[in-house]
């Protein structure tokens, strides 16, 4: 086909906005992430320790409240005031964060009431207390991570299924995902660019070179987001335009999630399904904490820790880029199968270093010296970030294309209710499982590097369940579609 016959040159006056705004906010998000993590690992009374109480007390109900603030904004202003309302109120915090809460950080936390606290409480439970008593920062780190939820998820992807027609999302989806991948690499780039290593008196805010770092990003920040209201306006604006030009016709989806539920339950192929889709975020989120317990052990300076996770970010990018432009090979010359086990076999190698590495710290040490020129300390961290990186690649492309192909076999109504509940509550419940599970370890063992001998042991019991279901899956794929070959159908990709 002609370039200037295809589609996306024909409307790149509405594509375009779409890329820029998906890029700018993945930008945010990206780089606000990496601001919690290393704000969060180097507070002092902090730590990777009040993570799983983050995600568990605070991150799902605050989910649950902004969706539903969402929803009533919309009801009685309108989506595109309520986006605004919502928006406006994330980067308000992330301004008063960096420029007046962090510098005089020990003045809005409860740091007496913290020490009183664990006078009467075991170790376990200083995640829990931390997590309040730095209220600050835990808020900050909520709002940081529901931006990809709420702002990303929520807003944009709301608004741009709401104006893409069929042959919109065919031609444009890709490129958006695409943007949203490049977005890694970019933020990392620009974060070590934006990043202060020595402190300057040239530069009218900060203290300290952590502090300058910090607001300069923060600046930066504003300024995309900026940018997103005013590419949010335009889009809002062809939505209009595509709605008075449609007569306001629009079909509703609608399922119920108690039937939806009942579905997965009776169906085992269903269940594996949501073995599959629950078990990444459940072993992810494990392993994730044990990973950032060590990146605080290995570095002391904010500075650091900030721009290391700024190179990881950029190689994640990278490396998401790649595998999403190889998975469209790797599908047509593999089986079902062969495609989805590649995912699970991905983290087991990884895993099995990085808690290699963990467990047997002290003993490792002169030999990791002595092969690889590092502490077993920072080669346990290069393992996690590399499970990290090739885990969440795999993610991106493999296995989210494994797992809508194996939906397609379905029919329609299995299908749908399948789909909506997994997808739906999968992640949710998976983040909240593991959660619950670093919680009670972390209380009954003492500490988190106490509890890494039983975290390893139920993230290797669990792959070797997701390994069974892959393989239930795959012989059952087979025999619905009645080929051993996967054959890979426009509809799949």
């Amino acid at each position: 086909m002609n370039l200037k016959e295809s589609f996306v040159y024909k409307n790149a006056s509405l594509i375009l906005p779409r890329i820029l705004l998906v890029l700018s906010l993945y930008i945010i998000y990206c780089i606000i992430r990496d601001i919690r993590e290393t704000v969060v690992l180097s507070a002092n009374s902090a730590g990777a320790e009040v993570i799983p109480f983050l995600k568990f007390w605070a991150m799902l109900p605050s989910a649950i409240i902004i969706t539903g603030l969402f929803t009533r904004l919309s009801r009685r202003f309108n989506s595109e005031k309520a986006t605004y309302i919502i928006m406006g109120s994330f980067l308000a915090y992330f301004f008063c964060f960096a420029f007046f809460i962090f510098p005089n950080l020990e003045a809005w936390c409860f740091l007496d009431l913290s020490e009183r606290m664990m006078n009467y409480l075991p170790s376990g439970f200083a995640g829990m207390v931390n997590m309040i008593c730095n209220w600050p920062i835990s808020v900050f780190y909520v709002l940081s991570g529901l931006w990809a939820t709420i702002v990303v998820a929520l807003l944009f992807w709301g608004i741009i299924n709401q104006v893409s027609t069929p042959e919109h999302a065919s031609s444009s989806y890709g490129i958006l995902k695409i943007g949203g991948t490049l977005s890694a690499s970019v933020a990392g780039v620009l974060a070590t660019l934006l990043r202060q290593d020595t402190f300057t008196e040239l530069l009218p805010f900060g203290k300290t070179a952590w502090e300058q770092t910090l607001m300069k990003e923060t600046l930066f920040v504003m300024l995309l987001g900026c940018l997103s209201f005013y590419l949010f306006r335009m889009i809002y604006n062809s939505a209009n335009a595509a709605v008075d030009a449609n007569g306001g016709n629009k079909k509703n989806l609608e399922f119920s999630l108690r039937k939806s539920i009942r579905y997965i339950l009776q169906s085992r192929y269903l269940t594996c399904m949501a073995i599959l889709v629950f078990g990444f975020t459940f072993i992810y989120d494990l392993s994730d904490v044990l990973w950032k317990a060590q990146i605080r052990k290995a570095f002391d300076n904010p500075n650091e820790i900030m721009g290391y996770l700024n190179k990881i970010t950029f190689i994640l990018g990278l490396i998401s880029l790649a595998a999403t432009i190889i998975s469209p090979w790797i599908i047509s010359r593999f089986g079902w199968k062969t495609l989805a086990i590649i995912t699970p076999i991905t983290i087991l190698v990884s895993s099995a270093g990085f808690f290699i590495f963990l467990l047997w710290e002290g003993s490792l040490n002169t030999y990791s010296m002595h092969l690889f020129g590092m502490s077993a300390l920072s080669f346990s961290v290069f393992l996690g970030a590399l499970q990290s990186c090739l885990g969440r690649a795999a993610k991106y492309s493999v296995f989210d294309v494994s797992k809508e192909i194996a939906f397609t076999p379905l029919d329609l109504e299995l299908r749908w209710n399948g789909k909506a509940a997994i997808d739906g509550l999968g992640n949710d419940v998976a983040r909240v499982g593991a959660a619950s599970v670093h919680q009670v370890a972390i209380i009954f063992f003492g500490s988190i590097f106490f509890s890494a001998p039983f975290i390893a042991a139920l993230i290797i019991g669990y792959l070797l369940v997701w390994l069974g279901a892959v393989n239930y899956i795959g012989e059952q794929y087979n025999k619905m579609t009645g080929r051993v070959d996967l054959e890979v159908t426009e509809e799949a990709c």
